[in-house]
């Protein structure tokens, strides 16, 4: 008795019903445009030009970004507000949906070249329990304060300025940690590392315009070809306010120069005088006229 043997014809393998997007694993093509994205590792900045431009449509979760800018006051801050008030508002609703939330919406400022302005920063709609400040001279004790802040998995976001140039090894043990931990590191450093090699995927340079405008260089972007340059006008940053302050204070000197009296005007608006201003009343901020020494009496 002969029994015919049929070849075995080998089964295709069963594929699962929902394939890995390239972007969940971090993966780019060449040339692919960012355009807006909801995923999980991307945060929005708050400015759809910017938003166009990056991998994902915003800044990148979990990792390093360098900003390079010379000096402060340019906007550098103005330019992070909007993703960190992104990051609370996502961390208050996961909250209230789960109960549950990873980073708890806190932000630590390490090495700030100066002291935040709390009531500016209340007004725009932070937290300001869920703001860290950690004031560090040494370039050591900022990296090492960085490093523990993003890896500890309790931060949304860490900004660190560094002055000095900084050891290929510390970046990496930056991006690890913020890797590891589910942060985003900014690291704020001068316009002079520039030119060197740096493992950050997102590096941009910053420069503040005479007229108020803000002017982004992407040197280095995933995914993308870099040096696009991006200018955002200072009415898309509210934070500033420079141009307006500018105007208001030329317009001040050529009124003193043509001998008009300022006594009844308005002085120009700031952060300090606006929150006086709600806290003790207009009263408090009508210009006085003040008399010079010559004038006072001696005793």
């Amino acid at each position: 008795m002969s029994v015919a043997i049929e070849p075995a014809i080998p089964q295709a393998r069963h594929r699962p019903s929902g394939l890995v997007q390239l972007t969940e694993l971090a993966v780019f093509r060449v040339g692919e445009l960012g355009g807006v994205s909801t995923a999980p590792n991307v945060i929005g900045t708050g400015f759809a030009g910017l938003n166009r431009e990056l991998a994902g449509g915003g800044w990148p979760r979990g990792e390093l970004t360098e900003i390079l800018c010379d000096g402060v006051g340019m906007g550098e801050l103005a330019l992070l507000l909007p993703a960190m008030l992104n990051l609370q508002a996502a961390n208050l609703a996961a909250l209230a949906n789960t109960g549950r939330s990873a980073g708890g919406g806190g932000c630590v400022w390490i090495g700030a070249p100066h002291l935040p302005y709390a009531p500016a920063l209340r007004d725009a709609g932070m937290d300001l329990t869920k703001v860290f400040i950690i004031d560090s001279t040494r370039a050591e004790d900022s990296l090492w304060a960085a490093e523990q802040s993003l890896a500890s998995g309790a931060m949304d976001s860490v900004s660190v300025w560094i002055n000095g140039a900084i050891a290929d090894t510390s970046l990496r043990r930056l991006k690890h940690a913020a890797m590891s931990g589910g942060a985003t590191c900014w690291l704020m450093r001068p316009t002079l590392f520039a030119r060197h090699a740096s493992p950050a995927p997102l590096r941009m340079m910053l420069k503040g315009e005479a007229s108020g405008e803000l002017t982004i260089n992407l040197i280095k972007r995933r995914g993308l070809p870099p040096n696009k340059t991006i200018i955002l006008q200072s009415r898309s940053l509210p934070c500033l306010g420079r141009k307006r302050l500018q105007e208001q204070q030329q317009r001040i000197t050529q009124n003193i120069a043509q001998g008009i009296t300022t006594q009844t005007s308005t002085p120009p608006s700031t952060p300090l005088r606006d929150w006086l201003g709600r806290t003790f009343g207009q009263a408090a901020l009508q210009a006085t006229p003040v008399r010079s020494r010559s004038m006072s009496p001696d005793r």
